[in-house]
């Protein structure tokens, strides 16, 4: 793994888990509001979508890096 995809890799990580931590904090501080705690699935669906999209993202650009290395070697 070379520096470049390792920087772009953390920096995708790093977004996305601090996107999905600031709106779990921010329904953290709505389910004080609510007495049954229905906001505790929405949280956790949350966090659990904001790392599909970091994978997803992830796969999509490093097969595209290596498919655009893979023409650029065979002209």
């Amino acid at each position: 793994m070379d520096r470049l995809k390792l920087r772009d890799t953390l920096l995708r990580l790093f977004l996305a888990n601090g996107l999905s931590l600031l709106v779990c904090l921010a329904f953290a501080g709505l389910k004080s509001l609510d007495r049954d705690g229905g906001f505790q699935p929405i949280l956790i669906v949350i966090y659990l979508g904001g790392q599909g999209i970091v994978l997803a993202a992830d796969v999509f650009f490093y097969n595209r890096r290596r498919g655009n290395r893979f023409i650029s070697s065979r002209r």
